[in-house]
């Protein structure tokens, strides 16, 4: 009889237990947190780093749970095995399970950064140091960015500068900001690969490395996408004649830093290997991060015979193929003649 009792008793003690796991997995590990919280597991670190992290978030916010608690109903529960590096971000409203569910099966927090349209890579060297994001680009020479990133094509580059296609790229905590711009350079190769097969014939461009050049050129020179083919057109026309691109975002480009948001006539005589209005032809390496929709104009520019264009006011370009009829736009739309 005895024997029977201790059996009931275990059975009784199991029965407890299992409502009282049940119970912990089930309820909110934070009920009372008011923001977001996340924990973070560093390459290596060991499944008590997160128990330990869990519980002093739980401890803190109405939960109650230890580590040692945390532990148990993991292993309880067969999620109480390695856990993959990374953030793990989680509300008020996620339970024990839903935790240890994710730690098992690695589904960590991916966070969002946006590489924009036509901006620079210093621009986005600025806006990499703002996130969490391991920041081994920060202080690499351009020679030694081309070799990590592993940049060859088009045409063995010694400049990153338009050669990261803009999109929004997820990544992880701690993530390398190499790692994030090797994903954007092979995103540009695959994006680019099928135009060049299908440009149009005649480009004054010696390779697709240049055709980029102008892309770039063209996402400065214009927002506005029904107007790409055109402004492409501008400046192939220009290039095919020994004319000057004579474009005003090139100079700046040049100039740096020094440019504060005014376009002064001393910038515009200052010579650089940007100033297209000093020199003939493209410069060196793309200007800014190029659309796709700036990338198929350079690719496949209008036919037309415009050599000229000049802003409307509105967004739109008025294009024009002779000096004259240029010389009366910019009476119209900018000296408001």
């Amino acid at each position: 009889m005895s024997r029977l009792k201790r059996l009931v008793g275990v059975l009784v003690l199991l029965v407890i237990f299992a409502v009282w796991a049940n119970m912990r997995l089930s309820a909110p590990i934070a009920p009372t947190m008011n923001e977001p919280s996340s924990i973070y597991l560093e390459k290596g670190a060991s499944t008590s780093s997160a128990y330990e992290q869990l519980a002093q978030i739980s401890q803190k916010n109405g939960g109650r749970l230890t580590a040692f608690q945390i532990k148990l109903l993991a292993w309880v529960s067969l999620r109480a095995n390695d856990y993959k590096m990374g953030e793990y971000e989680f509300d008020h409203t996620a339970s024990l399970s839903e935790l240890l569910t994710r730690l098992s099966t690695g589904k960590i927090t991916q966070r969002k950064i946006r590489i924009a349209e036509g901006v620079t890579w210093r621009e986005i060297k600025q806006a990499f140091a703002k996130v969490d994001l391991t920041h081994d680009a920060q202080d690499l020479s351009m020679t030694d960015l081309v070799k990590v990133v592993g940049i060859t094509e088009p045409n063995n580059p010694q400049s990153i500068e338009g050669l990261i296609f803009p999109d929004t790229y997820l990544y992880r905590k701690g993530e390398k900001e190499t790692d994030i711009l090797k994903r954007a350079h092979e995103l540009l190769n695959k994006k680019i690969a099928p135009l060049w097969e299908k440009r149009a014939a005649d480009l004054p461009y010696a390779n697709e490395y240049q055709a980029l050049i102008m892309a770039s050129i063209v996402e400065k020179e214009t927002g506005l996408d029904a107007d790409r083919p055109m402004i492409a057109a501008v400046f192939v026309n220009r290039l095919k004649k020994g004319m000057m691109l004579q474009t005003d975002p090139t100079v700046i480009y040049g100039v740096g830093e020094a440019f504060k948001g005014d376009l002064t006539t001393e910038m515009m005589r200052t010579d650089t290997p940007y100033n297209t209005y000093t020199r003939s032809g493209l410069p060196p390496t793309p200007i800014a991060t190029a659309s796709l929709a700036s990338i198929s104009a350079a690719f496949n520019p209008a036919s037309s015979d415009v050599l000229f264009f000049v802003g409307r006011g509105d967004g739109s370009s008025e294009f024009t193929n002779n000096l004259a009829a240029h010389n009366a736009a910019v009476n119209k739309y900018i000296l408001k003649k």
